[in-house]
């Protein structure tokens, strides 16, 4: 009985269906990425402020703190005037804000403005877990 050689793989449909993959992974990624555009950023010596658009409730329904500025304070406090006061803390997995007294985790998000009195790393949740993450 006489074997069959398989032809060879067609090179350039190979590279398309490797092409498609990495494109549906990375609309995949993208799509799971949170969208935070409607929060703006600022810092200053006492900490970090995040601030809602003014139609950001509206806009985004499904995300977190829309309700007035967040303060992030130096030494890892937070406080918003609608949610109350709590703690922050950041981990590489994003941002994690606890007012009062629920947690509220932001995947993926950073922390960029810069500020002289501002240590980045001062508010790691490894040497400041939030209360409300430990139930």
């Amino acid at each position: 009985m006489k074997q069959r050689r398989k032809p060879p793989l067609n090179t350039a449909l190979t590279a398309c269906l490797i092409a498609a993959s990495l494109a549906a992974a990375a609309t995949r990624s993208a799509a799971q990425t949170p969208d935070y555009s409607y929060l703006d950023e600022s810092c200053n010596a006492n900490g970090y402020v995040l601030s809602p658009g003014p139609d950001a409730a509206e806009t985004h329904p499904r995300a977190l703190l829309t309700t007035g500025k967040t303060y992030l304070g130096k030494t890892c406090d937070a406080f918003n005037r609608d949610l109350g006061k709590g703690a922050w803390c950041w981990a590489n997995g994003g941002l994690n804000v606890e007012l009062g007294g629920v947690a509220y985790g932001l995947a993926r998000y950073e922390l960029f403005c810069a500020h002289p009195a501002l240590d980045p790393g001062a508010c790691g949740c490894g040497a400041h877990p939030l209360p409300a993450w430990d139930q």
